[in-house]
């Protein structure tokens, strides 16, 4: 399972935590059943940006860290995605390239962008020495 690579399951259980609330009265008052935040917390469900917005209206201090939840729900969702329909290894490189895109500026994606272009054209031309544009021997 790829729950390893869930970024909301962590994030809300020190958030709980470090608020000193167990999960029965976080999920009253985020009107989310305790079954369901057991389930969040746990990775065996992947939050939806309505339960993460309540959630973090619970336990987040300010609208920054609400932002911060919602951003984290969105990679998970898109990393469940991935994982249902191309498999784990698939999700796992997805989830390292947002968590890259979070912490690199747009001129730095970039490059890596046209790095990995460069990569599939040369596994291309390997595969398919016939192509246009011929490699030398």
């Amino acid at each position: 399972m790829y729950k390893n690579l869930l970024l909301i399951p962590d994030k809300i259980r020190q958030l709980r935590l470090r608020k000193g609330r167990s999960q029965r009265t976080v999920a009253e008052r985020a009107d989310v059943s305790q079954s369901v935040l057991c389930a969040i917390e746990n990775g065996r469900r992947v939050a939806g940006l309505g339960q993460v917005e309540r959630l973090g209206q619970v336990l987040a201090n300010g609208p920054e860290e609400i932002e911060q939840l919602k951003g984290l729900a969105a990679h998970d969702q898109i990393v469940d995605l991935v994982a249902q329909r191309y498999g784990e290894q698939s999700a796992e490189i997805v989830s390292l390239v947002l968590q890259a895109k979070a912490a690199l500026s747009e001129r730095e994606m970039m490059k890596i962008t046209s790095l990995i272009q460069e990569c599939i054209t040369a596994k291309s031309l390997l595969e398919n020495p016939r192509s246009e544009l011929k490699m030398s021997p």
